[in-house]
């Protein structure tokens, strides 16, 4: 199913829309994602990519973090009535809370996040000039 959502320059956004690089993701997640792993998704965008998580990892829950307020009625309504996910409207840059969602929002403030044992590959920076690099699971 296409979704008609144009992607923003200001928030950087290109939309995942490819059937083989969704699988392989989903694929190569498997050897960090247990039964009781939470699954985090940041940009989901027009849930494509989300679609696959809720497919291959039905119990697991999936909080997805949407900058875009313009994504966040899609999101509802693609995965109404999913009780595993939690769509959150906040933009992680700027640290902005967007506009109240539906049944499937939740406060960004509500949420705990523990340790992940899956690795952070590439380097992010920003403006602070805090950056991220490479390490491996224990």
């Amino acid at each position: 199913m296409e979704y008609n959502l144009e992607a923003k320059k200001s928030l950087g956004q290109n939309f995942l829309k490819n059937t083989t690089i969704i699988k392989k993701i989903v694929e190569e997640s498997k050897q960090y994602v247990g039964e009781k792993t939470n699954i985090i998704e940041i940009g989901p965008g027009t849930g494509e990519l989300t679609a696959e998580i809720l497919k291959i990892y039905p119990k697991n829950k999936v909080i997805c973090i949407e900058a875009d307020d313009r994504a966040i009625p899609l999101l509802e309504g693609r995965f109404e009535g999913n009780k595993n996910l939690s769509l959150i409207n906040l933009n992680l840059i700027t640290g902005n809370i967007g506009k109240p969602g539906g049944t499937t929002s939740t406060s960004a403030r509500s949420l705990s996040f523990a340790p992940s044992r899956a690795p952070v590959t590439g380097s992010m920076s920003n403006r602070r000039g805090v950056s991220s690099g490479s390490s491996e699971p224990s």
